[in-house]
């Protein structure tokens, strides 16, 4: 029950907290950040505070148009004078603290929160998604014969090549998923994911969800924020030598729409034809990939 006036002066200061962290970080070196620091050390003492106050207040005023910016600012100030983990943490918790009453919202949204929680992700796992993806992406983008399954986009082909493009797709979705959920993959998964998975479903468990819903948070996290947009953007994230072309784009595009299907329990836009494609998936809420971290 905040009163209208600390509502306003919270949103004052977290507007000049906006402005601050993006001139303070952008994309200056660590020692251009350092000679701001002076200036600065106020703001960077109130981002990386414990108690992720600004951090909280960012999440829920930020508008669309500036959470890019935004959370990279944070995510570089928190790496070079704070604890990232923690305010990541922060941001999990404020994601699912406004959308208790819609659970099927966490994360679904271009909000802060998910946009901090995603660049962190594939911050942190830079070189596990380049060990992890690289041979499949690579293989993938070598791949002559065209996966469309779309009937409006391949309106030249019949119905048995249709199901033919079809069959292929399911065989790559299978060689992605066998690859994210090898063992080795698992074991390699940068610790602070696990703990961030952890975090998860501890929140989720919070709200009563049932074990369909956990696992599509988790899900959410890993595919929707981690794996998918490295998939889809494979030279964005080292994972590619060279830009896919257009019709190996589409190839990785559906390959990652249809990961959102077989996993977790995410829906499918409804533009995909992959809903007839999928392989059958293990137990979301059972899969060693959506598992707690070993201790």
């Amino acid at each position: 029950h905040t009163s209208p006036r600390l509502k306003c002066g919270i949103a004052s200061r977290s507007r000049l907290a906006k402005s601050r962290c993006c001139a303070l970080s952008g994309d200056s070196p660590w020692w251009k950040m350092d000679q701001e620091w002076p200036r600065y050390h106020r703001l960077v003492e109130l981002v990386c505070s414990s108690s992720c106050d600004i951090v909280n207040a960012l999440c829920s005023l930020a508008d669309v148009t500036e959470v890019e910016p935004l959370a990279k600012s944070l995510l570089a100030v928190s790496l070079r004078y704070g604890d990232v983990l923690a305010m990541v943490r922060s941001c999990v918790r404020c994601e699912f603290a406004s959308n208790a009453a819609r659970p099927a919202q966490i994360f679904r949204t271009q909000n802060l929160a998910s946009r901090v929680v995603g660049a962190h992700a594939r911050m942190i796992g830079a070189h596990y998604l380049r060990r992890t993806l690289s041979a499949v992406v690579t293989a993938l983008m070598a791949e002559r014969s065209s996966l469309e399954v779309d009937p409006a986009r391949a309106a030249a082909c019949d119905e048995a090549a249709l199901q033919q493009r079809q069959g292929a797709l399911r065989l790559w979705g299978e060689l992605f998923l066998a690859r994210i959920m090898a063992p080795s993959s698992v074991r390699e998964m940068p610790r602070e994911i696990q703990d961030l998975l952890a975090e998860i479903r501890t929140a989720a468990e919070d709200l009563a969800l049932d074990p369909k819903q956990v696992s599509a948070l988790l899900g959410g996290y890993l595919f929707l924020r981690f794996f998918n947009p490295a998939i889809v953007a494979p030279e964005a994230n080292g994972i590619a030598p060279s830009s896919p072309t257009d019709d190996s784009r589409r190839a990785l595009v559906l390959v990652s729409k249809l990961l959102q299907v077989i996993l977790g329990g995410i829906p499918s836009p409804p533009d995909t034809h992959t809903h007839t494609t999928s392989p059958t998936p293990p137990r979301p809420h059972t899969s060693p990939i959506l598992s707690p971290p070993t201790p």
